[in-house]
């Protein structure tokens, strides 16, 4: 689970006249950094896949090729307070185009009260501006955090209790989606290519009792 941008927009809007870029340049490499990231991840965290791993502690080997990138799910937070929002959707967008269908973007909207002005922390309100730093930062109260593990912990659950049953909703294939097997993979080629055929054949029929 990844949850960056909080910082990054902060300095962003600190110190953009010293970086002599505009704002949308810095989103832009605010994104290309995250997608290294996430694929340095996958290349340096996740070097063999799942399955492969699983295979050999039973004491079996299986052939997965090299170009499946491994099924462990990737979150990519919305930050809870809405920075660059739009920017870690794109870094999902272009992550899932490359290739990589477990990444997944997680929509932390409405999780939080982003509506607080206290410098104080109170039990009232999710954040707090820490004016302690310079520049002053949003953190979260213990309410905030309270209920960000809440949230966080709904969406995990499956991937962390010994009985995912009993966890509150999303199963495990919402994110995982299906393992890979090649034999599936060319059977669904056949189908679909068998698919064509038919519709070739049935609308050239037509076209020939149009003709004649």
């Amino acid at each position: 689970i990844l949850n960056l941008g909080n910082s990054d927009k902060t300095s962003f809007d600190e110190h953009i006249s010293e970086y002599n870029k505009t704002a949308w340049d810095l989103a832009e490499r605010f994104e290309d950094i995250y997608v290294s990231l996430i694929k340095a991840i996958r290349t340096l965290a996740y070097p063999k896949h799942p399955s492969t791993i699983q295979s050999e502690r039973s004491g079996y080997t299986i052939y997965v090729p090299n170009s499946i990138p491994a099924s462990v799910p990737i979150f990519i937070m919305r930050p809870l307070r809405g920075e660059l929002e739009h920017a870690t959707q794109n870094i999902v967008n272009r992550i899932r185009a490359a290739g990589d269908k477990y990444v997944y973007w997680l929509d932390t909207s409405g999780w939080l009260d982003p509506n607080s002005s206290l410098d104080t922390e109170t039990t009232n309100q999710d954040f707090y501006l820490d004016d302690s730093v310079t520049p002053p930062r949003w953190r979260l109260t213990e309410r905030g955090n309270q209920r960000t593990a809440i949230f966080l912990h709904m969406h995990v659950c499956r991937y962390l209790a010994r009985d995912g049953e009993k966890c509150p909703f999303l199963p495990s294939e919402v994110y995982e989606g299906k393992v890979f097997d090649p034999a599936e993979r060319d059977f669904e080629r056949y189908v679909e290519g068998e698919k064509e055929k038919r519709l070739r054949a049935l609308f050239w029929e037509e076209d020939e009792k149009v003709a004649n």
